[in-house]
C-alpha cells in the first residue's frame, strides 16, 4: 500500500515533505489528468510556474498557455507554442530532456517520467551555470587552439621574414648607386617589415611573444603616454586622464603596454567619427575568490587597474562576443586587421592580467585591463630607444646557434658584416662541442627553441658553467619554453625578436660588451 503525502510547500511537515524541499532540483507530480497535485519549494522558486498556476489540480496544460502568454518559452506565437508543448506531451515522446527559460531569466531542463496508471513526475534542473562553464570552456579551447595555429605559423614566419629582410638590406646596400633597384628594395623591405608587425601580433595573440617586464609606476608610465596619443588620435577627441592615489607597482612590458593602450585609443577614435573624450583611469583593485572562479585563467589579488572608457557607438551584443577573436573587425576592408583587440587581450593574458569590455549601444566603450600588483616599491622609468648608426664590433668572438639554416647563413653574414668574428651552430650540443675544445666565444647568440633536447637557455646555463665570462644573446619568433615563466622571460635574460634588422642586431651586441658585469 502505497501512502499519499501532501508534497505542497509548507504542508504536512513530513520527512518526506522535508527530504524534497531540501533538495535543488524542482519535483511537480500530475495525476492522469495532467492535473497539478504536488511539488517542492525549489520547484515553486524557479519560476517555470506562474504563481497563479501553483494550487492543487490546477491543469499542466492551462498553465502552458500562461507560461507561453509570459514569454517563458520565448519569442513567437503563445498559443501555438503552448500547443507544440501540449502535443509533445501527449504523444509521450517527452521523456528526454526539454530545455525551457523561467521568468527568471535562468535555463532549466526538464525530465519527465510517465508514471504506471497515468500521471507524470518531473525533474526540473536549474542548467544556466553549467551551460554558461560549457560555454567559457569551448571559448577557452577555440581560443587556444588558435593560438596554438597562429603562434606556430607567426614562428615560422618569422623565420622566413628573418632571411627576406636581412637579404634584402645587404641587396640595399650593394645597390646604392643604382636608383631604379634601390627604389623596388625599399618597397620590398617595408612589405616585409609590415608582415614581421603582423606575426609580431599575431604572438600576441597567441601569448607566445617574448615579454621584458620591469617594475613600472602605472600613472608616470601613463602620463609620458598622453602625449602620444594626443597627437595619434586627432584634435576632436578630448582626452582626460584620471590617475589614481597611491596606485601599486605593476611589472610590465612597457613597449606592450604602450602598444596595448594605443590599440585601445585607436578603437575608441574609431567609435567617435564625430568627436568625443577618451577617458583614461588608473586605480587600485582586489579580485576575490568568488570574482576569479567567473573567469577563466583568472586568480584573486591584487590588481592595478587601467580603464580606457570612449563616448562612441557601443558595441551589439553579438559583435561583444566576438570582440577578441582575431581577424574579426566592423571596419571596412583594408582598414585594419582585427588583431587589435585580440593583441591586446593575448598580451595582458600572458602578463598574467585579466581583460573585461563593457559597452552597449549608443552608450560607448569602456575596457578595462587589470594588471598584477608587483609586490615592489621599486619604479623603473620606460626604456629609451636609441638611435643612430648601427655600432660596429671590435673582433670579439660570437658562437651563433641556430637550427634554421637559412637564418644562420644571415645571422653569420650580418655579424661578420658588423666586425665580429664568427663561429656556428646548429644545436646545442655542437656549440657545447665548440666550447669544449677551448675556441674562442665571447657571447653566445641562440634561438631559444633548438632541436634535440637542449634549448637555448639549458645550453646557455652549461654555456656559462664552461665559461664563466661569457655573454648570453637570445633569438626567437616567440619564447615557450624555458626561459618563461607563466609567459614572462627571467629578469636577466635579454633578447631581440625575429625577424631582427642588422642595425638593431648591431644595437643589441654592443650593449651586451658594454655591459661590465661578468656572466650574462
Amino acid at each position: 500500500m502505497v501512502r499519499e503525502v501532501d508534497l505542497k510547500l509548507g504542508a504536512g511537515g513530513s520527512l518526506l515533505d522535508t527530504a524534497l524541499n531540501s533538495i535543488s532540483q524542482g519535483v511537480q507530480v500530475f495525476d492522469a489528468e495532467y492535473k497539478l497535485i504536488a511539488w517542492n519549494s525549489a520547484f515553486e522558486n524557479m519560476g517555470v510556474f506562474p504563481k497563479e498556476c501553483l494550487e492543487q489540480g490546477y491543469p499542466l496544460f492551462d498553465a502552458y498557455y500562461v507560461m507561453a502568454k509570459k514569454g517563458i518559452f520565448g519569442p513567437g506565437d503563445p498559443d501555438q507554442q503552448a500547443g507544440q508543448h501540449i502535443e509533445l506531451i501527449k504523444s509521450g515522446r517527452a521523456k528526454t530532456l526539454e530545455t525551457i527559460s523561467s521568468a527568471k531569466g535562468r535555463t532549466i531542463e526538464v525530465n519527465r517520467t510517465y508514471l504506471p496508471g497515468g500521471g507524470i513526475a518531473a525533474i526540473l534542473t536549474d542548467v544556466t551555470d553549467r551551460l554558461e562553464t560549457e560555454e567559457k570552456l569551448r571559448q577557452a579551447q577555440k581560443m587556444e587552439a588558435v593560438g596554438q595555429l597562429t603562434g606556430g605559423i607567426a614562428h615560422d614566419f618569422n623565420n622566413l621574414l628573418g632571411v627576406i629582410i636581412g637579404n634584402l638590406e645587404f641587396l640595399a646596400e650593394e645597390s646604392k648607386d643604382e636608383p631604379d633597384k634601390t627604389e623596388l628594395i625599399a618597397t620590398a623591405l617595408k612589405s616585409a617589415l609590415r608582415g614581421a608587425e603582423l606575426t609580431n601580433r599575431l604572438l600576441a595573440f597567441s601569448r607566445r611573444q617574448a615579454l621584458q617586464p620591469k617594475v613600472t609606476d602605472l600613472n608616470t608610465h601613463l602620463a609620458e603616454m598622453t602625449t602620444m596619443l594626443k597627437r595619434t588620435i586627432g584634435e576632436t577627441i578630448s582626452i582626460e586622464t584620471i590617475p589614481g592615489a597611491d596606485v601599486w607597482s605593476i611589472e610590465i612590458d612597457h613597449t606592450q603596454l604602450q602598444t596595448a593602450l594605443l590599440n585601445l585609443s585607436l578603437n575608441a577614435s574609431d567609435a567617435m567619427p564625430d568627436g568625443g573624450r577618451l577617458t583614461i583611469e588608473t586605480s587600485n583593485v582586489e579580485l576575490d575568490q568568488e570574482y576569479a572562479e567567473r573567469f577563466e585563467e583568472v586568480l584573486s589579488g591584487r590588481y592595478v587597474q587601467l580603464a580606457v572608457s570612449d563616448t562612441g557607438v557601443g558595441m551589439e551584443p553579438e559583435i561583444l562576443d566576438q570582440a577578441f577573436e582575431p581577424f574579426f573587425t566592423t571596419k571596412e576592408v583594408g582598414k585594419g586587421s582585427g588583431l587589435g583587440l585580440s593583441m591586446v587581450h593575448g598580451f595582458v593574458k600572458q602578463s598574467g592580467g585579466h581583460v573585461v569590455i563593457y559597452s552597449e549601444q549608443a552608450e560607448g566603450t569602456t575596457v578595462k585591463l587589470f594588471l598584477p600588483a608587483s609586490g615592489s616599491t621599486e619604479h623603473c622609468a620606460p626604456a629609451k630607444v636609441k638611435t643612430g648608426d648601427a655600432p660596429l664590433g671590435d673582433g670579439e668572438a660570437v658562437l651563433i646557434v641556430e637550427d634554421d639554416a637559412e637564418l644562420r647563413r644571415l645571422a653569420v653574414t650580418m655579424i661578420s658584416s658588423l666586425g665580429y668574428r664568427v663561429r656556428e651552430a646548429g644545436d646545442g650540443v655542437t656549440a657545447l662541442k665548440i666550447l669544449r675544445e677551448g675556441k674562442q666565444a665571447d657571447l653566445l647568440f641562440t634561438d631559444v627553441v633548438l632541436p634535440h633536447g637542449m634549448n637555448g637557455v639549458v645550453l646557455a646555463k652549461q654555456a656559462v658553467a664552461l665559461r664563466p665570462k661569457i655573454k648570453v644573446l637570445y633569438t626567437s619568433g616567440y619564447t615557450e619554453n624555458a626561459t618563461i615563466h607563466n609567459g614572462v622571460l627571467d629578469a636577466d635574460v635579454t633578447l631581440i625578436d625575429k625577424p631582427y634588422r642588422r642595425a638593431d642586431l648591431a644595437v643589441f651586441l654592443r650593449q651586451q660588451f658594454q655591459d661590465n658585469t661578468e656572466g650574462r
